[in-house]
């Protein structure tokens, strides 16, 4: 059995206005000449990941991250207190824009 998710909506309009938005997130990536679909989250991480060094699970967080900033530009702060990410917070905001901070300095900027 496929489970799908519920629509928005019920018209048609929505429905394929929903697939576009969805298209938008999906990537495709060649990999010995055999075409890929992924989430524009995933590339993003997997980019990141050859300057963050970091762990595949840090990566993805920092992609999701940067992606809403660069999407809807309503994330200002990515807060953390995992020592690895905040190590190589002056690399991950060159590349992914945004900036990193513990919770301490969160509070500190409030």
């Amino acid at each position: 059995m496929i489970r799908r998710p519920p629509r928005s909506t019920p018209s048609n309009s929505s429905a394929a206005s929903d697939v576009y938005k969805r298209q938008e997130d999906i990537v495709t990536v060649s990999l010995d000449g055999i075409d890929f679909l992924i989430s524009r989250d995933l590339y993003s991480a997997l980019q990141y990941s050859t300057f963050t060094k970091l762990k595949t699970l840090d990566n993805i967080h920092i992609a999701i991250a940067s992606n809403i900033h660069k999407r809807f530009f309503e994330l200002n702060y990515f807060v953390t207190n995992d020592s690895g990410i905040l190590n190589r917070r002056s690399i991950i905001k060159k590349h992914a824009k945004i900036e990193i901070v513990n919770p301490s300095e969160l509070l500190e900027l409030l």
